[in-house]
């Protein structure tokens, strides 16, 4: 066992709380909460139970308040810059999906936030499909309801790769965080690089005209 999970149960006391705590938090969720666990000794059951348990109970909270915490958190001086580029992304990643406001288009955008949870790929999850629900124009209910199921598909799929890799599951952890590490890095350059070019973009419309 490497030095980040004797850490972790070294230091953790109890491991099923440890399970629903990492599944509840941003960037690990129940992927790496599975891992995790598993890696420490967990019976990959009751790493998969926990890990639905506290990844589960997070959805409410993110996709009823979290228009309202970025709100307030654009009122404060020193992080209004922060809050309203977080708004910008979700908006952009919102009309991506490029679909109308009736039953159908709904019914789209549903799917489309199913499938963010649902493949277990870095940086999409329970976290980034409830702020983004925000700003689709659908019932929160419903928002709540598919995303759990998402988060559902992909915690069994981590369970599986958890059972057929459970003798390199430090590995596979140490593999999991650096691709979504790599992926954060990835994503930063990406939005800075678009940001660039929509500022060219913009420079070159409101230039007046020789």
């Amino acid at each position: 066992m490497n030095k980040l999970l004797f850490f972790l149960s070294e230091n953790i006391s109890n491991p099923y709380a440890l399970t629903a705590i990492l599944s509840a938090l941003p960037i690990s969720e129940c992927k790496g909460a599975i891992m995790t666990a598993v890696g420490i000794g967990v019976s990959p059951l009751y790493a998969f139970l926990f890990s639905i348990l506290g990844s589960t109970l997070i959805i409410p909270f993110i996709v009823l308040l979290f228009k309202p915490l970025l709100a307030l958190l654009m009122k404060i001086p020193f992080l209004k810059k922060l809050g309203e580029k977080i708004q910008n992304h979700n908006i952009e990643k919102a009309k991506e999906l490029k679909v109308d406001k009736t039953k159908n288009g709904n019914k789209t955008k549903l799917l489309s936030l199913f499938l963010f949870v649902a493949l277990p790929a870095p940086l999409t999850g329970v976290w980034s499909a409830s702020m983004l629900s925000a700003f689709l124009d659908v019932s929160p209910f419903k928002s709540m309801l598919t995303i759990a199921l998402g988060n559902l598909v992909t915690a069994s799929f981590i369970l599986a790769l958890s059972v057929l890799c459970r003798e390199y599951m430090d590995l596979v952890l140490w593999c999991f965080f650096g691709v979504t590490a790599i992926g954060v890095i990835i994503t930063f350059f990406h939005n800075a690089r678009k940001k660039r070019r929509n500022c060219k973009k913009n420079n070159k419309i409101v230039a007046p005209s020789k």
